[in-house]
């Protein structure tokens, strides 16, 4: 009982205290308010406008002889893949 005292001492010094008050509900509206006006029109015609980025690859790897795989053209087969769009 006595930690139900405690804690109810503690609640309600932190209910009295303007700036407390403040910070517990005010703020947090008002960084919401704000990324809301920043960012709010973005997702009203459900999806993103994004211009096509056209990209291309330059593939100077030279593999090791002793290695029977080049980095370079797995990066190449990974980005000319098909499946890669459905991802996007």
């Amino acid at each position: 009982m006595k930690v139900l005292d405690i804690a109810l001492k503690d609640m309600l010094r932190s209910f009295r205290s303007g700036f407390a008050l403040v910070m517990m509900f005010v703020v947090p509206l008002l960084i919401t308010g704000i990324i809301y006006s920043a960012f709010g029109g973005l997702g009203g015609d459900g999806g993103f406008d994004l211009p096509v980025t056209r990209v291309q690859v330059v593939n100077l790897d030279q593999p090791e002889p002793q290695f029977s795989f080049s980095l370079g053209q797995m990066l190449v087969g990974f980005l000319q893949d098909e499946r890669l769009a459905e991802l996007l």
